[in-house]
């Protein structure tokens, strides 16, 4: 699986590896432009529960989908060399990832593509896709058959229900209705929106004549897309639910897929504020299709090896997802660590155990064990390292620190860590006292 975490741009000279960190970077190729974003490679099980990142990409726009499908082409080769049977690739639509899955001709008819002969299905995660919808759902009308879904259904049944003393849907906040940028990041607030809660309830205001009998449209739209997050975010194979349970296989799961491929085939989404459709414009209704149908092949395939079910919640990004949290937590909670702190912190849990994500994450608990686990080693990061020796340092002349120059669009806030500072100012203090002493003797 891979996924892209924003970072800020940031340049940091590098005194040990002699080299400015920063810059876009792919497999050590730099090229003069600050990275934006991390592309990240992580590998997991389907059905043994382990997990683990290698490999890493520093991207600076979004316009490299051939370099990006050329370095993830490379690490599937080597995947392949030490034994592991690569048979999916999850990533988002973002426009680097979208454009690499075109590039490798994946489509709704053809949802995989080929390497050293193997098939490898492609799924784009369904946390990402619901998240599309739910912001899609905010701008356009979903017209289906003769239905239409509105978002202004749901505002009026939320400003209906905060009226009362005893709610319907008491988890829903103006988080959910009118979330900012950040708030649209978590999963948790477009799934609670586009819930059975909420289609119940919308369908028992209309009841009520308190909402117009058109929102029973919106209500349905509700419902299924409850079922669909439901069904493509399984983990455990017995459920009370039967959309939460393991895909097996079975003949009304196939024709619950087989409704939705229906569903987003006829889907039209159209702008109310000028009567355009824009349909051609959004991803998630492909990226829907892709996934359904990966799914419904892979565990065919999978069938004739002699697996009886597929979790698909292990066909998702969240072990990446809290991954990133993990890293965000690392620097201080910041949301878009530097490129050096963001390789800093990938160093250290890459070698230690991931045991937990952060509390208020993107996404659920993936339940992961990190493959790679060294929490009794000392990891030595970046700002933990000394860069050079202290001997190095007092046979070093003052001048030659003064001579040193790095040229940098973010020399002003260059982050030299205090510890380096502290060694360079007690290494020339010793020296000038040693120079004393010899002239003394």
């Amino acid at each position: 699986m891979i996924d892209a975490m924003s970072l800020k741009a940031h340049l940091f000279f590098n005194i040990k590896e002699d080299k400015i960190t920063g810059f876009h970077e792919i497999e050590g190729l730099q090229s003069p432009e600050p990275a934006k974003n991390a592309l990240v490679i992580m590998v997991r099980g389907i059905f043994v529960n382990w997990k683990q990142p290698i490999s890493y990409a520093l991207i600076s726009e979004c316009r490299n989908y051939e370099e990006i499908n050329k370095w993830i082409d490379k690490v599937l080769q080597k995947l392949f060399e030490i034994g592991l049977n690569v048979r999916i690739f999850v990533s988002d639509q973002g426009s680097d990832l979208w454009k690499a899955a075109k590039q490798r001709s994946v489509s709704i008819e053809r949802p995989y593509f080929f390497m050293n002969n193997r098939k490898i299905y492609y799924i784009f995660d369904a946390p990402h896709l619901i998240k599309n919808v739910r912001n899609n759902l905010m701008q356009y009308d979903f017209h289906f058959g003769d239905s239409i879904a509105k978002y202004d259904h749901i505002v009026k049944f939320y400003n209906q229900d905060i009226r009362k003393s005893l709610r319907l849907v008491p988890k829903l906040n103006n988080s959910h209705i009118k979330p900012t940028n950040f708030e649209k990041m978590k999963v948790c607030y477009a799934t609670q929106l586009l819930s059975k809660s909420v289609a119940n309830g919308i369908r028992t205001y209309i009841d009520n004549n308190e909402i117009e009998e058109s929102g029973i449209d919106t209500a349905n739209f509700l419902m299924m897309m409850n079922n669909l997050f439901d069904s493509l975010n399984t983990y455990n194979v017995r459920n009370k639910y039967e959309y939460k349970r393991a895909y097996e296989g079975n003949e009304s799961q196939k024709v619950f897929f087989k409704q939705m491929l229906s569903f987003f085939k006829d889907l039209k989404l159209k702008n109310p504020k000028n009567g355009n459709y824009v349909t051609s414009r959004v991803r998630f209704i492909d990226g829907f299709q892709i996934t359904i149908t990966s799914i419904m092949l892979l565990f065919d395939d999978l069938r004739v090896e002699g697996f009886n079910f597929l979790m698909t919640r292990r066909c998702n990004q969240d072990a990446l997802e809290n991954l990133f949290g993990q890293i965000r937590t690392k620097n201080g909670t910041a949301l878009n660590p530097t490129c050096r702190q963001f390789a800093s912190a990938f160093k250290n849990l890459f070698f230690c155990s991931i045991i937990k994500p952060p509390k208020g994450g993107n996404c659920a608990d993936d339940f992961g064990t990190l493959l790679v686990q060294t929490t009794n080693e000392k990891v030595t990061t970046d700002s933990d390292a000394l860069p050079i020796s202290t001997n190095e340092i007092l046979n070093t002349d003052y001048e030659e620190f003064s001579s040193i120059q790095i040229t940098s669009s973010d020399y002003n806030q260059l982050d030299m860590p205090e510890k380096i500072l502290f060694f360079i100012f007690v290494g020339i203090f010793l020296s000038v006292v040693w120079r004393n002493m010899i002239v003394t003797l």
